[in-house]
């Protein structure tokens, strides 16, 4: 499956296939060409479910059971609050009600160009932690999984 420039996908659960999909992932890969998700959600359960769940702990997050959809349909890139689920704020209670978060996936590949654009929109937000947009100019975003 290929991932081209400004796609977006919708996660369909493989273990729960008749259930609706999540309509809020964007995919986008980092410069070490590890795939990225951005999943949006303020409950605390479902992103710490999905963190686990992206990094192989539970479930099986997968490339094959994603859908394609238009990136104008996706919510994600318009939002402006951004906290990154895979560094030390994942420990932040308070932190963890915000969202959308970033998960990240370690297989595949996606467009260059879609990383590019998701990385703009997170350093010119006024509401995304310096600490974070620290990490991004350094080029170290996205983090390693645990």
């Amino acid at each position: 499956m290929s991932l081209s420039p400004g796609t977006v996908f919708t996660f369909v659960n493989p273990d729960f296939p008749d259930n609706p999909p999540h309509p809020k992932i964007a995919v986008a890969v980092s410069p070490d060409k590890r795939v990225v998700y951005v999943y949006t959600s303020t409950r605390e359960k479902s992103v710490r479910a999905w963190c686990e769940k992206i990094e192989g702990k539970s479930g099986r997050g997968d490339l094959r059971t994603l859908v394609s959809a238009p990136i104008t349909e996706c919510p994600v890139l318009r939002q402006d609050s951004w906290i990154n689920c895979n560094n030390a704020d994942m420990k932040d209670e308070d932190v963890l009600r915000r969202r959308p978060a970033f998960c990240e996936y370690t297989g595949g590949k996606a467009s260059m160009e879609l990383v590019g654009r998701i990385r703009v929109g997170v350093l010119s937000s006024p509401k995304v932690p310096e600490t974070i947009k620290k990490v991004i100019r350094e080029q170290q975003w996205p983090p390693r999984a645990h």
